[in-house]
């Protein structure tokens, strides 16, 4: 029973982690790993990168390819952001390569 109860909550903790999160990796490349990649995005701050409608697309230095989930996406998911976080869709975002650093 304590199992049981023990497997619930982890499924539970997982399923609102997973739910909670405002971006997608799409690839994995040669330098990070998922967890890696994780670990990154869910610490930085990308208020004012987020789009109305669609989705930002972020492209690393080993090929990695995350997308930050649009307002719609994430309000659906429940996650509720400031108007200055997103961006209209018209605008046009400069096409950057990241990287991850230790720090």
């Amino acid at each position: 029973m304590k199992r049981l109860l023990l497997i619930c909550i982890l499924v539970t903790t997982s399923t609102i982690s997973y739910s909670q999160s405002k971006f997608e990796i799409k690839t994995v490349g040669t330098i990070y790993t998922s967890d890696k990649i994780n670990s990154a995005m869910s610490v930085a701050n990308f208020c004012g990168s987020y789009y109305e409608t669609k989705r930002n697309v972020i492209t690393f230095n080993d090929g990695s390819v995350v997308e930050l989930f649009s307002k719609g996406e994430m309000e659906v998911s429940g996650i509720f952001l400031a108007a200055s976080c997103f961006l209209n869709d018209e605008v046009s975002s400069n096409e950057y390569v990241w990287s991850i650093s230790e720090e």
